[in-house]
């Protein structure tokens, strides 16, 4: 207000508005295939006189666990959207004390920051009835892609809130 009178100067004029806007992207993930120790150990499972290097790949020579078929950027961990709002204003009491209110808002449209999904896209499925019997199955794991970890901001949580300051200057 262009008036000078106590409503403009202590109510309405003078409000100070800051606003933080994060946008930011992912990086993508490759899905993996979780091989059990148990499916490849078994005597049975292997050939006899076959030596296996590592017991937790499908080929038994280690190495990634990446899904072979897909795509290393198959899994999109999301995009981050979060905004940040402050208001303040700073009342004059006497002529050299002044106090400055604010009010703060973190994460006000209570956005979920997603930092890891599920990338197990299939697992080995193990089943022995006798030591000639043995069967190996690659199963789809139904959790496949579901958010399993969110981003921690510094203060320990990324949930809505709103907090109000009061400070005095002399």
């Amino acid at each position: 207000m262009k008036s000078k009178n106590w409503t403009a100067k202590y109510v309405v004029n003078g409000w100070q508005f800051g606003l933080v806007q994060l946008v930011a992207s992912s990086l993508p993930q490759a899905p993996t295939i979780y091989v059990s120790d148990a499916a490849v150990s078994d005597t049975a499972w292997k050939p006899a006189g076959a030596s296996i290097m590592s017991y937790s790949s499908l080929n038994g020579l280690g190495g990634s666990s990446r899904v072979p078929w897909q795509s290393i950027s198959a899994v999109s961990v999301g995009n981050q959207f979060r905004t940040d709002l402050r208001i303040s204003k700073n009342f004059p009491l006497t002529e050299r004390v002044n106090m400055a209110l604010g009010f703060e808002g973190v994460n006000v449209l209570n956005s979920l920051l997603a930092s890891s999904r599920e990338t197990r896209e299939y697992y080995t499925y193990y089943q022995s009835t006798g030591p000639a019997a043995t069967k190996v199955a690659i199963v789809p794991n139904a959790a496949f892609n579901s958010i399993n970890a969110t981003s921690i901001t510094p203060d320990g949580t990324t949930a809505r809130r709103m907090q109000a300051t009061a400070r005095f200057t002399w």
